[in-house]
């Protein structure tokens, strides 16, 4: 064997193995563009119905505990995950990095809703000594809460805690992302008893047609560059084949 036609298979082995990274690369895109359009669509936004929570006066308060954001990966084709989990990625990764939650709170009556998300021991603190329900959703989606008694009238929320994340409005809406581990709080603005509002979980991908359509050519591309690649690549391993020789 010459040094031509070792150098010869040498680089087509070389080619062959970027052939196979550019393929890789397109089945990966190719999982998360179905993966994403199997969760989001083409809107960017999947929403779930969490109830009404609320407190009955005097509480001034709703506490909820141990939440966090998620979403059913039941519709993601099994392609999908296969190509992902071959990357070493999963649906979780695709959401945490395409998207981010948002949980919204719209007052069943006039006027706005205060809702934060803080440490327990903060929350406690904050509320001891005042009324307050805590609330607990079941599997049937149904909330069900435990009264706490008290007399004492919390401050007004806004700066009364250091909230991981707050917001007061019509509806409140904060990012849902630091729930674990945390307690989420609904109250009036003024820290007045009674409170009530529909809650909303929205899973939101702000530029999903474009990353939609970004993982698609990212696909495409690679996968025909990985395709013409693997071609050059066993050629240049197998070589032209010498012209036969006739009696």
């Amino acid at each position: 064997m010459t040094g031509w036609s070792r150098a010869r298979i040498a680089l087509g082995i070389a080619v062959v193995m970027a052939a196979s990274a550019s393929i890789l690369v397109a089945l990966i895109a190719a999982g998360a563009a179905a993966g994403l359009h199997a969760v989001v669509g083409q809107s960017g936004v999947l929403g779930q119905d969490l109830g009404v929570l609320a407190a009955d006066p005097p509480g001034v308060a709703v506490l909820v505990d141990g939440v966090e954001a998620s979403i059913s990966a039941d519709g993601v084709p099994g392609s999908a995950a296969d190509a992902l989990a071959l990357a070493g990625t999963s649906t979780d990764d695709l959401v945490a990095a395409y998207g981010d939650f948002v949980l919204l709170a719209t007052p069943t009556e006039q006027g706005d809703v205060f809702l934060g998300i803080a440490d327990p021991g903060a929350v406690d603190g904050y509320l001891v000594g005042a009324p307050y329900a805590v609330a607990e959703r079941g599997p049937d989606g149904m909330w069900r809460s435990v009264d706490v008694p008290g007399q004492a009238t919390p401050s007004p929320p806004g700066t009364a805690v250091p909230w991981t994340a707050a917001s007061t409005g019509r509806p409140a809406m904060l990012d849902a992302n630091g729930l674990t581990g945390r307690t989420l709080v609904l109250m009036r603005p003024d820290a007045s008893p009674g409170v009530s509002a529909d809650l909303r979980l929205e899973y939101r991908v702000p530029q999903a047609p474009r990353a939609l359509q970004s993982l698609a050519i990212v696909a495409g591309a690679c996968g025909v560059g990985g395709l013409l690649l693997l071609l050059l690549g066993c050629w240049l391993v197998v070589g032209r084949r010498p012209p036969g020789r006739h009696a």
